[in-house]
């Protein structure tokens, strides 16, 4: 694997609450359509500490390339994904401490996306 894009994303003010950051990852393998399957990895840090949160496989459309600000979008978009977002199943695999952070969290990481990039 190979890291292709990362985003810091500071979400609060400083000193008011974690920053993150978001690393888009190359698998070097690819879905039916052709396009690649790419990971999207999300890591909070809390002072100096880093806590390895979640790995989100995703993968863009035919015509959006892997490094773009559409495909990091989906990446930080993809991340934030909390229960009541989508089906329960989609977070079947998740720890509790995963869905702690992305439950705390993850309206204001959308929210960053969307003042950074624009609708998805």
């Amino acid at each position: 694997m190979e890291r292709i894009r990362f985003a810091r994303l500071q979400p609060y003010r400083k000193g008011m609450g974690p920053t993150f950051r978001v690393e888009i990852w190359d698998t070097y393998t690819y879905d039916n359509r052709g396009c690649t399957n790419l990971i999207a990895r999300l890591y909070m840090y809390e002072g100096s500490k880093r806590t390895h949160v979640l790995d989100q496989p995703y993968c863009n459309g035919p015509s959006t390339s892997d490094d773009c600000d559409a495909s990091m979008n989906a990446a930080i978009t993809g991340v934030a994904l909390k229960p009541g977002d989508t089906d329960s199943e989609f977070f079947e695999g998740y720890t509790q401490a995963q869905l702690d952070v992305v439950t705390e969290h993850g309206e204001s990481l959308a929210m960053v996306a969307y003042d950074r990039y624009g609708e998805l």
